[in-house]
């Protein structure tokens, strides 16, 4: 399994998601699931740029031309990797925004519906 495909896999559900019965609830467990894939993303770009050495180091004296040609290589590779890894994190942070929105609009309209009074989170404006 490469490492793409095991950063993209979805997540098993949370208790939470799990055990949610209306839209709402089940809205709000995925921002936490999300959180901690972003997290996750964060640390592996975080490790993987830390321990990327600099530009030109260790390629001077004492490497052959082959040693060199490898070095680099490798360091394009987890060029490659990091940026695959930033637009995974861009995927998650959309889909973050993207949930928090139907979360937003899944509570303001079970509020229109509640028979109760309104929380009075949602103001209107009043002209006269």
């Amino acid at each position: 399994m490469s490492h793409r495909a095991s950063l993209s896999k979805a997540l098993p559900k949370s208790p939470e998601e799990g055990a949610a019965l209306d839209k709402v609830a089940l809205l709000q467990a995925q921002p936490d699931a999300l959180a901690r894939q972003r997290s996750n993303i964060d640390s592996s770009i975080r490790r993987m740029t830390e321990l990327m050495p600099g530009e030109m180091t260790g390629l001077g004296r004492g490497m052959s031309s082959e040693a060199r040609i490898a070095e680099m290589a490798r360091r394009e590779e987890e060029k490659r990797r990091v940026e695959v890894l930033r637009g995974d994190l861009a995927g998650v942070r959309r889909e973050e925004h993207e949930v928090g929105l139907k979360l937003h609009r899944a509570l303001k309209k079970a509020d229109e519906r509640a028979v109760y009074e309104p929380s009075g989170l949602w103001v209107r404006r009043v002209t006269g």
